[in-house]
């Protein structure tokens, strides 16, 4: 029994994975996998001077079965005096609203319970064990992972700001089930497990004993493979060499195409590989093809578009992919009036992403040499603009007055020309009186709307971000 405790010792020494006088949150699920991790981690608390907690979580799935494995883990953390929470949640009604598999749904709820049994430095262990890693390397490999999908499970890894620790990672489960008959220690069994419907199942069940068939080892040297892939993934250039920050006038972080194109194939799709796992909201249906199709969209032209899971789109834009949801190609048709204000009274409004302010005051002899010439802040006549005033979005035919001669450009045209993405048009704010626009809010005025010598009332607008 001391051989398995020595070697996870060594194993959690050797990675870092606990110091002196953490808190340690374990999943316990009542299987024999964090049962046996359970009684290492107890039997290695004073040694390592570490508080020990549990969380159990009944997903909703399996009825009975699910309550009675709480109830048994709960019985067992009480047994040897340690804290227990158990979590009850609904991982089907997520799995609907969501349009997730039944397994992600019940891993994103799972982990959620995690870290907030964690609070703000706990640390977050599971029972991952070396077949584990070999199922996982698998199943990435057939979905057409690159290097860093390959690379498997870490030992140490970071999880929404909490450290995420595999202690029996290099440990095979023939080990495990050895160590826990020897401790006569009870567990339960997942019915759920047997099912082969299931692909990560059918890989356990199916595949890999037919792999230790042809080399016993076969498991062993899956998971060294993935530990010698591990540096590749940190290897490559950072992400932040080809991103365009979000900016003042709205633009969300993106990828500069140029910059990528001039970039081998196998570096391009490392960084597509990248930017997906930093934008997108889970990466479990996330695959190779999906790496291609943006690949070509680097070369594809401005508008152009594909589909990923979870209901996000790729986009291109004028030298920049973005990814967004499907939901925000829709223009967003919204309007507020601006009231009629008496001198020195001050009106405001806040909207998504602007705080919006407003006063009137009378003119001084002094304003026009001192107006403002900031995108933020701009002075306007209010005599000649103050009839039918109002912030809105925008519609078809609005244009505004470009000169002298009252020439009118299209609003349309103005965005085409100034290259403001498809996507950032429909919620751009105009200040208009019907389809004559006074302002495109952080960007340009018309003429003739300002302040002169002959101005008597001065309407002060100034806009800041709040997102």
């Amino acid at each position: 029994m001391s051989d398995l405790k020595d070697q996870m010792k060594q194993f959690i020494k050797d990675n870092n994975m606990i110091r002196q006088r953490d808190t340690v949150v374990l999943g316990l699920s009542g299987g024999g996998d964090s049962v046996c991790l359970f009684l290492l981690l107890k039997d290695l608390q004073e040694e390592l001077s570490f508080r020990l907690k549990t969380v159990t979580v009944d997903h909703g799935i399996r009825g009975e079965d699910g309550r009675r494995d709480a109830k048994f883990a709960e019985a067992l953390s009480i047994q040897y005096n340690v804290p227990c929470r158990t979590v009850t949640v609904d991982a089907p009604a997520l799995a609907r609203e969501k349009n997730l598999s039944l397994e992600e749904a019940a891993r994103i709820l799972r982990y959620e319970a995690l870290q907030q049994a964690a609070g703000k430095d706990g640390v977050i262990a599971v029972a991952h064990h070396a077949m584990d890693q070999a199922e996982t390397v698998l199943y990435r490999l057939i979905r057409g992972s690159g290097p860093k999908g390959l690379s498997g499970m870490q030992p140490v890894s970071q999880m929404e700001g909490h450290r995420l620790i595999r202690p029996l990672l290099s440990t095979m489960p023939q080990e495990i089930y050895a160590y826990l008959k020897e401790r006569q220690q009870a567990y339960c069994s997942d019915v759920t497990n047997e099912d082969v419907s299931y692909a990560r199942n059918r890989i356990r069940k199916n595949v890999l004993p037919e792999l230790e068939q042809i080399n016993p080892k076969a498991v062993l040297h899956i998971c060294q493979a993935a530990q010698k892939l591990r540096g590749v993934g940190d290897a490559r250039r950072s992400i932040d060499d080809y991103l365009i920050k979000k900016d003042e006038g709205g633009m969300e972080s993106a990828l500069y195409i140029p910059a990528i194109l001039k970039e081998e194939e196998h570096v391009r799709r490392q960084i597509l590989f990248a930017y997906l796992e930093k934008e997108m909201p889970h990466m479990r249906d996330v695959t190779a093809k999906h790496v291609e199709l943006l690949e070509e969209l680097l070369t594809a032209g401005t508008g152009k578009q594909v589909n990923l899971p979870y209901g996000m789109q790729a986009v291109v834009a004028y030298e920049k992919l973005f990814l967004q949801k499907e939901e925000d190609k829709t223009a967003k048709d919204w309007e507020l009036q601006v009231p009629l204000l008496e001198e020195g009274e001050l009106w405001s409004v806040s909207t998504n992403h602007w705080e919006i302010r407003m006063k009137r005051r009378a003119a001084k002899p002094e304003d026009t040499r001192v107006f403002p010439r900031k995108n933020y802040t701009k002075w306007f006549d209010y005599d000649k603009i103050k009839n039918g005033l109002s912030l809105r979005t925008r519609r078809n035919g609005d244009s505004f007055v470009i000169d002298e001669g009252s020439h009118r450009r299209k609003i349309k045209d103005y965005f085409i020309d100034e290259k403001i993405p498809r996507h950032e048009r429909d919620e751009i704010l105009l200040l208009a009186s019907g389809d004559n626009v006074y302002w495109i809010l952080g960007r340009r005025t018309a003429f003739g709307c300002g302040i002169d010598t002959k101005t008597k009332e001065i309407l002060e607008i100034s806009i800041h971000r709040n997102d």
